[in-house]
């Protein structure tokens, strides 16, 4: 919201909710308001007193200045809220987009990132699955997807260790991804059902993954190619996907949304994502309806 002085005040109260996995309804309640009363916030058409502004800090476990920001006119970009997978090829782009484009990113996994999406809770769902057309469709009653890329995943090794087929998995110490991340869903699909599994535990993101095999407390963990570079890991490839971002169509006219467009058909964003290791990006902002 502007003021007259040329200064306005932006608000991160969407994307703190998101990370919180509140709904609207919810933070009201917690915070002794509305809904509509989030619902302006959140949107920018109304400023907070600072009773309100204490209020949702403390339900949203933020600092008041973590949530409410104060800056010259034109600064006080909304960001895209992206939920869903977690991806260094998309950090990586985020990095690079800023200070322009704003993306917020939220590590949820792919099937919460849909949830997040169709609660309203995110602008863009980031997701991996066997399907995102027909997993998007079934989420959103008018959904769209923006093609990321293709990525190729696989179970990254210690070092010294090698695997020459998926059956030599059932000696090996894993560490899997939580059920309900893409990741995981990818793994169930992809390694028999009769075959051992030796789960030494569960984790949210690749890096953690890497970690835990970098640790010795697994052999050997499901992660993207591009993980197993960065952390000198070995790699054994499951299969190439497709990683795309799912929204409502309606946001297709965001000038946000055209400008990660944009973006993602710069050949040098491309060049610099696909020398991860790992991604390919020749069909990267493509748009499809479900």
């Amino acid at each position: 919201m502007s003021h007259s002085s040329g200064m306005t005040i932006a608000n991160h109260v969407k994307e703190a909710r998101a990370r919180r996995r509140l709904s609207q309804a919810r933070l009201a309640d917690l915070s002794g308001t509305s809904r509509q009363t989030v619902i302006a916030i959140e949107r920018g058409a109304s400023v907070p007193s600072v009773e309100v502004a204490l209020r949702f800090a403390r339900a949203l476990d933020r600092r008041v200045d973590d949530l409410f920001e104060l800056g010259q006119a034109g600064r006080g970009r909304r960001p895209l809220l992206v939920a869903g997978s977690d991806d260094s090829g998309l950090v990586l782009l985020a990095d690079r987009l800023r200070p322009g484009l704003l993306l917020s990113l939220t590590t949820l996994g792919s099937t919460a990132g849909l949830d997040s999406l169709r609660a309203g809770e995110a602008d863009l769902a980031a997701i991996h699955l066997d399907d995102n057309a027909k997993r998007s469709a079934a989420a959103l009653p008018r959904a769209a997807l923006i093609r990321f890329a293709r990525r190729e995943q696989g179970v990254v090794l210690r070092s010294g260790r090698k695997l020459a087929r998926l059956e030599d998995l059932g000696s090996l110490r894993l560490v899997l991804r939580r059920p309900g991340t893409g990741t995981r869903l990818l793994f169930d699909r992809t390694v028999p059902r009769n075959l051992v599994r030796r789960v030494a535990g569960e984790v949210q993101t690749h890096a953690e993954v890497a970690a835990a095999v970098l640790r010795g407390e697994a052999d050997a963990g499901t992660a993207t190619r591009a993980t197993a570079v960065r952390y000198g890991l070995g790699f054994f490839p499951l299969a190439w996907e497709r990683f795309d971002f799912a929204l409502a169509r309606e946001l297709l006219d965001d000038p946000r949304v055209e400008s990660l467009r944009a973006a993602l058909a710069d050949r040098a964003h491309r060049r610099a994502i696909e020398l991860l290791g790992g991604y390919d990006l020749a069909d990267a902002g493509k748009v499809l309806m479900p």
